[in-house]
């Protein structure tokens, strides 16, 4: 009987002891990103290109992104990023006292880099630069042109972050895309106005 009470006392009391024992769990928990990860953003972008020269086309469209964050907390953060944006614009043009309607279309993909400047508590100063190819395709009343080129464009906007995981931006952009293959021949230049939201998953 002494034995069987010294059993459950001695069971009492490691019960007791592990009922009182703190828990700790992991913060952030495992697999979650820190601010000092590698930050993935996905942005979509509606886009407004105003054509450098009167005779080419104003082009508007859609820009997505695939971009990288060097830190998600550093007031200076580097980042970079994978681009694909469809674009379509419309001219007429007048030949032998006829007028036509001439459509075009632009697939340019670009890799870019943008410093990004904290300003104040949750807002960004960004510059930086794109590089790429652009695919292009032209139809009028007499058929069609295929071709495509080397593209660039250098820009600045404002970050504006929502919440943890969502910034909305607005910004502007100078660019070129030198058409050099294909039926097309010559350069187009645009000033491109951007608005767009961000999110990290």
């Amino acid at each position: 009987m002494k034995k069987l009470l010294s059993i459950v006392t001695m069971l009492g009391a490691l019960s007791g002891a592990a009922s009182a024992a703190p828990y700790y769990a992991a913060t952030p928990a495992g697999g979650d990103l820190t601010p000092n990860d590698i930050q993935p953003v996905y942005t979509l972008e509606a886009i407004y290109s105003i054509a450098n020269k009167s005779a080419d086309p104003d082009m508007w469209g859609v820009r997505g992104s695939l971009s990288l964050y060097s830190n998600g907390e550093d007031s200076f953060r580097h980042q970079f990023s994978l681009n694909l944006a469809a674009q379509w614009g419309e001219e007429d043009y007048s030949w032998y006292g006829d007028t036509y309607s001439t459509d075009f279309f632009m697939l340019p993909v670009t890799v870019g880099y943008d410093i990004n400047i904290e300003l104040a508590d949750d807002v960004m100063f960004y510059v930086g630069g794109k590089a790429g190819y652009t695919w292009a395709q032209v139809e009028d009343a007499l058929g069609d042109a295929n071709g495509g080129g080397f593209t660039w464009a250098v820009g600045a906007g404002i970050k504006v972050q929502c919440s943890d995981s969502i910034y909305v931006k607005a910004g502007y952009e100078f660019g070129r895309t030198h058409f050099s293959e294909g039926d097309l021949d010559g350069t187009y230049g645009a000033h491109t106005i951007s608005v767009g939201v961000g999110c990290t998953f």
